[in-house]
């Protein structure tokens, strides 16, 4: 199995007492309802489905990442059961696991609801093996928003 565990690519943020950052996407509240950067969450997506579409066919492939990280790799995994991604694109690999740490799946509710009206996505989301983790004292991603994922 090949797996990636990567930080973030596509900007770099100034942050206090940090002369750069990297992010996978931009990102204000995180909650299940906030507005997100479909964009940004799309490109990170299609970054990594490219990375790993250069492995051999018979290489089984997963992501995982922490915090952001996390999210995109959430967000990977519902572009997998759906088949593409939020811009329509076609999702390119066969995603075989994925693991978080201390993250949340970006506009969880509506994500939820894309997938419920799909039965084969349901179907595919369901046999995606998935492990979270998260500390119950994060207070830049709470748990609540992990335990509030969709489950199938």
């Amino acid at each position: 199995m090949f797996l990636i565990l990567s930080s973030g690519w596509l900007q770099l943020v100034p942050a206090p007492g940090r002369p750069s950052s990297s992010k996978w996407f931009d990102v204000g509240e995180i909650s299940e309802n906030s507005p997100d950067d479909w964009e940004g969450l799309d490109a990170s997506a299609a970054h990594i489905a490219n990375l790993l579409s250069t492995e051999p066919t018979d290489v089984k492939v997963g992501i995982g990442g922490f915090s952001m990280g996390a999210a995109t790799a959430l967000y990977s995994a519902t572009c997998a059961a759906l088949g593409r991604h939020g811009n329509g694109s076609m999702y390119p690999i066969d995603l075989r696991a994925v693991v978080g740490l201390s993250g949340w799946l970006p506009g969880s509710r509506g994500l939820r609801n894309k997938i419920e009206g799909s039965h084969e996505a349901a179907r595919r989301a369901a046999s995606l093996p998935i492990l979270l983790c998260h500390g119950t004292n994060d207070d830049v991603a709470p748990i609540t928003m992990e335990r509030n994922l969709p489950t199938s």
